[in-house]
């Protein structure tokens, strides 16, 4: 046997470490940065993943990083997502709020529109059966009034304080009926409904509008019954003979 036979085999090279590419840790520090920043930071997650990946395949050198690179791509993605979400979510936020709102301001007319109605129906009737308008005093013939204190007793049936004799409803009928108004945070007061109030000696009842504000009243202006009731809301300015004016 020969020397050379005896000779060890050669040590093979060990290849260099691998080293993670720069760019792997950027992508990847933009990828966190999504959750404050979202698609600012997301958007250049997604292109610094991207090119680090393909640097990676297409380098000789061994690098590490694909892990990093591809956290920041999900989360860049996850950032953009997100973003167009919100932005659909608010798009249909604000095209729905308009027509909430006019659909809320087309319930009150109604709601107001059917009161005046009601009303207008009560005073009618209180009409055929006493033959006059319920005043509850003389001289109001032609005016308005409001639906506050003694003409919404007379047509509940519920006036106090006062004599059989010299009652307006001399036999208590009750002409009108309406639910017990709600509090109105914004309005300050009710709204759509009757209040009680029994501080007073007299308790005194009023009717108000969705607006919170008392209905208006005029009776006894034409001859004939049919054109002598007028009932109508303020509207929501609150101001009588303007265009938002609700009438019977």
């Amino acid at each position: 046997m020969t020397d050379s036979q005896n000779l060890p085999a050669p040590l093979k090279e060990a290849p260099p470490p691998a080293i993670t590419t720069g760019s792997a840790y950027v992508a990847f520090v933009l990828g966190l940065c999504t959750l404050p920043l979202s698609i600012l930071a997301g958007i250049p997650a997604i292109i610094v993943g991207h090119r680090t990946l393909a640097r990676i395949r297409k380098s000789s050198t061994r690098y590490n990083g694909v892990t990093l690179a591809k956290i920041g791509i999900v989360l860049g993605w996850l950032s953009v997502v997100w973003a167009v979400l919100v932005v659909a979510t608010l798009g249909g936020i604000s095209l729905l709020v308009p027509k909430v709102g006019e659909s809320l301001a087309t319930g009150r007319q109604e709601a107001a529109r059917d009161m005046s109605l009601r009303l207008e129906e009560a005073i009618g009737e209180f009409y055929r059966t006493y033959e006059d308008f319920p005043y509850p005093k003389e001289g109001l013939a032609g005016h308005r009034l409001l639906t506050r204190g003694p003409i919404m007793a007379i047509l509940m049936g519920e006036e106090t304080g006062v004599s059989t004799y010299t009652k307006v409803n001399s036999r208590d009928i009750v002409f009108f009926e309406a639910k017990r108004a709600r509090p109105h945070i914004s309005l300050k007061g009710f709204s759509n409904g009757i209040t009680r109030n029994s501080m007073t000696i007299t308790p005194t009842i009023t009717l108000w509008d969705p607006w919170g504000k008392p209905y208006r009243i005029r009776m006894g202006a034409a001859d004939t019954y049919g054109d002598s009731i007028i009932i109508w809301s303020a509207g929501p300015d609150g101001i009588d003979g303007t265009p938002d004016d609700v009438k019977s």
